[in-house]
């Protein structure tokens, strides 16, 4: 069996892993180092040393989206899970110390901040997003659900709920088999209710592969719509900082619930 790694696909027999755990109160870690057993010689010449990386892995699961941020806290609380969430993983090239990184990241939150926007709760009083089906009225003849997109943005980017459209300002630059705009996601599952809840989540996950490699760190994904004339924008979901080289990144969508769906209205 082989991997992908930074010098290409390389047999999985050739490679030791070890692992890193990491935990907090927000999310749990799991950092994978691929090393190789001996030297090995790539078909173009060059030596690689058994004490070099050829490959980082990632998984990240959140435990509970960060509060704090002054009066964005209950907004954030309400507005997406507390628990469960979207998980990221992905290889990532080599860094001077994760764990330092990691709790800034978690102090600081870089520039990125999570939340549903402001302007799409009133776009949902007006009529301007579809997440399902609907039969035709009085007002409305269109039918189909709209078609929504997930973005990445480095973590020097500033998205947070005062964005009101998508925009390409601070996502990841159109290389490395990445498309400005991010992917569509696929949405086979009607939105639904429980109790006084209404909730709508992807019915797949999102990613990004296999040969990935991102422009720079990136912490957050925009979701927005991409059915509107304006690409109105829905919220932000921020996660750990990460980097990756010739790699799949993917963000798992949440149980599809009044409690932890993605995008949830109480």
């Amino acid at each position: 069996m082989n991997i992908q790694t930074v010098y290409g696909e390389i047999d999985r027999a050739l490679i030791n892993r070890e692992r890193i755990f990491l935990d907090n109160d927000n999310e749990r870690t799991v950092n994978l180092e691929y090393r190789l057993k001996n030297p090995l010689r790539l078909p173009d010449g060059r030596l690689v040393l058994p004490d070099e990386i050829v490959k980082r892995s990632a998984h990240v699961r959140l435990k509970r989206w960060p509060a704090g941020f002054g009066d964005l806290g209950p907004l954030i609380a309400s507005s997406f899970p507390k628990s469960g969430g979207i998980t990221p993983s992905g290889t990532q090239p080599g860094e001077m110390n994760k764990g330092i990184l990691r709790k800034l990241g978690h102090l600081f939150r870089f520039a990125n901040t999570q939340g549903m926007c402001t302007s799409f709760k009133k776009e949902i009083l007006c009529g301007s997003h579809a997440f399902g089906t609907q039969a035709a009225n009085g007002t409305r003849t269109v039918t189909t659900k709209d078609a929504y997109k997930l973005a990445l943005f480095l973590v020097t980017a500033t998205r947070n709920n005062t964005d009101t459209v998508y925009n390409n300002t601070g996502e990841l630059a159109a290389t490395g088999n990445y498309t400005q705009g991010g992917v569509t996601l696929t949405n086979a599952t009607e939105p639904n209710t429980s109790g006084t809840t209404s909730f709508w989540t992807p019915s797949a996950s999102a990613s990004w592969g296999p040969t990935f490699t991102s422009s720079g760190a990136f912490d957050a994904a925009v979701l927005w719509n991409d059915s509107s004339t304006g690409d109105l924008e829905v919220g932000v979901l921020t996660f750990s900082s990460q980097s990756i080289s010739a790699g799949t990144f993917t963000l798992t969508m949440p149980t599809n619930d009044a409690t932890t769906g993605l995008v949830r209205i109480a």
